[in-house]
């Protein structure tokens, strides 16, 4: 326990995130919204991943939006390390990462803030 608060066991993250022991594929060693979104849809496993490389294309900086059935029960900030924890390799090449985690009831009440509704 750490101020009253109960911590998950160590290998609860391992285990959460379904981490195959491979190396990774990436392209020039550049980071794209498409490498993150298939790796957590993968090792979370996550129902809805968004991603915006907001570092103009280098991969270097993202916002990302997480939605997830396995985040019913898991604080904020638990959620946020758990994505951290997914993409521990990813986060050696990133410089800033921007990390939003819902469970599909929290999402469907925010997702109009997030996507823009207009075509």
């Amino acid at each position: 326990k750490f101020n009253g608060v109960t911590r998950p066991d160590p290998n609860f993250f391992l285990n959460f995130c379904n981490i195959s022991l491979r190396i990774m594929e990436i392209d020039n060693d550049i980071i794209t919204c498409d490498h993150l979104i298939n790796v957590l849809t993968e090792r979370i496993p996550a129902e809805l991943v968004l991603a915006e490389d907001k570092s103009g294309g280098c991969g270097a900086k993202f916002e990302i939006i997480v939605v997830a059935e396995k985040f019913n029960g898991v604080t904020r900030l638990d959620r946020q390390r758990l994505v951290n924890y997914c993409l521990d390799e990813e986060l050696q090449s990133i410089h800033a990462l921007s990390v939003r985690a819902f469970t599909p009831e929290q999402w469907e009440k925010k997702k109009s803030q997030y996507i823009n509704n207009e075509n």
